[in-house]
């Protein structure tokens, strides 16, 4: 077992948060027939989980066939409940609008683990309500999208970031190696910003000197 609470980018928008004591959740899984390694460059995440987390039904989001074994799976807008030991909270919010009218529903997951506070926005667009990032605010670590479209763009996510707060944030949901013509790259994000760390690798060790570093945003390197 790790001495810290560990979290993995498996592309697209999809993490593996994993507990000291090996509890593991797994966020967003995508499919195969959507990731081809020829169309973006992803591999499947087929990867075991006790708890896999689905913020909205599109199937880059959704793959529950390819993680194996038994888990628990927690998708739509719940209220706050137990799993494992694991508090995990959804609020309803917008996937996104086109010529004004609504897409579809989208869940912003909060959930706790090792004592540390994550959240996962999925496709986030908008709020619903405006007590909403109060919910949010100052959680140890923000996962959020910047590739645009249905989803927040450069501009609305750094504008989110700074709402919230977050000890870290992690940018998701973007064009990984230029191979989608649909999102942006994680490239205009950062740019014009000195509080970004860029990480050799895929994981990311969540230790007392991470959560206080100066640098705000980690982004990773798929692996």
């Amino acid at each position: 077992m790790s001495q810290h609470t560990t979290i993995k980018w498996l592309g697209n928008s999809c993490f593996l948060v994993t507990s000291t004591d090996g509890k593991r959740i797994l966020i967003d899984p995508f499919s195969r027939r959507w990731a081809r390694e020829d169309r973006y460059g992803l591999r499947e995440p087929r990867i075991p989980a006790d708890i896999v987390l689905v913020t909205h039904e599109d199937n880059d989001h959704n793959a529950l066939d390819i993680v194996p074994g038994s888990f628990f799976v927690v998708r739509g807008n719940l209220p706050e409940q137990e799993i494992f030991g694991v508090k995990v909270t959804a609020i309803n919010t917008f996937h996104g609008v086109v010529n004004g009218t609504i897409v579809k529903d989208n869940s912003v997951f909060i959930f706790t683990i090792d004592g540390l506070s994550f959240c996962h926005m999925g496709d986030f667009f908008a709020y619903k309500h405006r007590n909403q990032p109060e919910k949010i605010k100052g959680v140890d670590v923000l996962m959020i999208p910047v590739g645009g479209r249905f989803s927040l763009d450069w501009a609305g996510a750094w504008e989110v970031i700074d709402n919230l707060k977050p000890k870290i944030a992690i940018p998701m949901h973007y064009d990984e190696f230029g191979h989608r013509g649909d999102l942006l790259s994680v490239d205009g994000f950062l740019q014009g910003h000195d509080d970004v760390t860029r990480l050799p690798g895929s994981t990311l060790e969540l230790t007392p000197d991470t959560l206080s570093a100066s640098k705000r945003v980690f982004v990773f390197t798929y692996e």
